[in-house]
């Protein structure tokens, strides 16, 4: 997908005006993360780039990065202008020198020293507090959107705010999807709630809890466990105390962790405290509030109709927005469509890790299948499922003139009226652009557990 990315980008004249060098740091669900040298500030900066977004989605765009750019903290990676062209948008941002927490958890083989890991929560925590005081929410607080900078002046920054929701966003107001990573989602985003300054606090206490037990989740249960099992996990499981995987850990401490992590947001600490807390070493003083005669959050189950958008994975969920459906094109006016915010001195951007895929169960093929469409442009092989459910646990099969299967798979699936994309080096082994694949083949099932076979025909 990067190489078709970056040829359709560097086609288009304002970007060869703006930018020079392609660097990719990661790839998420719904964009590509690269490093670029910008010719109008003299310096590298991180774009977050976009590959379709519709028109009635802009707006809300602009909107999103709008109040980043309002936004103004040491512990927060600025947000500079966003850019559309045609169907592609991007955002230029602050570029940091140093690792994400998720990568950092994955290559240390114990827990962090409970003073680090408080530094990195109380920057983080302060980060929070000063989005919620302007009314911004997060909402997708997580160890991948958590910098951690070599200088660490300051200890870490708290990145993908007003970015980190788009695609979600979009997809609440017009499928009714519930948003966000599925091992950080709040209880009560869960039940269909809103996602509020408590539901950011939840996924801050999450992360502390990780750098803590050594990578370790506080519900007995696999890091790449089926999504349900992870949404019922948050709603009802209880949470294992951090002493249990750290004794180390001062009693103080895990009680606070304990309270960040409730159930029920009405029982947990504000940002703002949290930060006092961690950053003064003073437990006792951090005020919990509590509503009378308030009820447990449950699970309410996933009517048939509705799945949770996983905002990681090699596949890119796009809402179609060129009249014909193909492949987004650059639009000929050299115009950017906002007014470029001063970018001031970079710093390097961590590389971002993928999400690991699930494996597809073996198919079964009913009667009556939803509708799925395959198409091909240029180096993009493009699935659209015009059903009124979304297809889950896709693995996607290539077969060219030799007989040579390719394989893919996108455990995320497509929701209901929408489309993915996939490029030919997506497939394990590649796909020769050269070559002509003769057969398609895609597996799936629906949120109730069916599964279906679709023979593709490709035009």
């Amino acid at each position: 997908m990067s190489g078709a990315l970056h040829d359709l980008c560097r086609a288009d004249p304002v970007w060869a005006d703006r930018y020079e060098g392609w660097t990719e740091l990661g790839r998420g669900g719904s964009a590509t993360v690269v490093r670029t040298h910008s010719k109008v500030a003299g310096q590298d900066i991180a774009l977050k780039v976009f590959l379709r977004t519709a028109a009635e989605d802009w707006p809300r765009f602009q909107a999103e990065v709008q109040n980043a750019q309002a936004l103004v903290s040491p512990c927060i990676v600025r947000t500079y202008s966003p850019f559309r062209r045609g169907s592609v948008a991007w955002i230029e941002m602050e570029l940091v020198d140093g690792p994400d927490l998720k990568r950092e958890l994955s290559l240390r083989d114990r827990p962090f020293a409970v003073p680090e890991a408080l530094s990195v929560g109380a920057a983080v925590a302060h980060a929070l507090a000063a989005a919620h005081e302007a009314g911004v929410f997060h909402r997708d607080v997580k160890p991948a959107n958590v910098l951690l900078p070599r200088s660490r002046r300051p200890m870490a920054k708290l990145g993908d705010f007003g970015t980190s929701r788009l695609a979600g966003a979009a997809r609440i107001t017009h499928t009714g999807l519930l948003a966000g990573t599925p091992q950080f989602v709040a209880p009560e985003v869960v039940a269909g709630g809103s996602a509020g300054p408590a539901a950011d606090v939840y996924g801050l206490m999450l992360c502390v809890y990780l750098m803590l037990s050594g990578n370790r989740f506080p519900f007995e249960m696999a890091e790449d466990g089926h999504v349900a099992q992870w949404l019922k996990a948050h709603t009802d499981a209880p949470v294992l105390p951090i002493s249990v995987l750290n004794p180390s850990v001062p009693p103080p401490v895990g009680g606070l962790l304990l309270r960040g992590l409730a159930k029920d947001p009405a029982h947990r600490p504000s940002a703002a405290e949290v930060a006092a807390a961690f950053e003064g070493r003073t437990f006792e003083g951090v005020v919990v509030p509590r509503r009378s005669g308030s009820k447990r959050v449950r699970l309410v189950a996933l009517a048939a109709g509705a799945a949770v958008v996983l905002l990681a994975g090699s596949a890119i969920f796009l809402r179609q927005s060129a009249p014909d459906g193909g492949a987004p094109t650059p639009a000929s006016t050299p115009r950017p469509e906002t007014s470029v915010s001063p970018i001031p001195a970079a710093r390097e951007t961590p590389e971002l890790l993928p999400a690991r895929p699930h494996r597809a169960a073996p198919a079964i093929s009913p009667a009556a299948a939803p509708a799925l469409r395959a198409s091909f442009r240029g180096e993009l092989l493009t699935l659209a499922n015009s059903s009124p459910q979304p297809l889950l646990d896709l693995r996607i099969v290539l077969i060219d003139s030799a007989g040579v299967r390719h394989d893919a798979a996108a455990a995320e699936g497509i929701a209901a009226g929408e489309e993915l994309h996939l490029a030919l080096d997506d497939f394990t082994p590649p796909v020769d652009p050269a070559g002509v694949p003769t057969r398609l083949e895609v597996t799936a099932r629906d949120p109730r557990g069916g599964r279906y076979t679709f023979p593709l025909r490709l035009r």
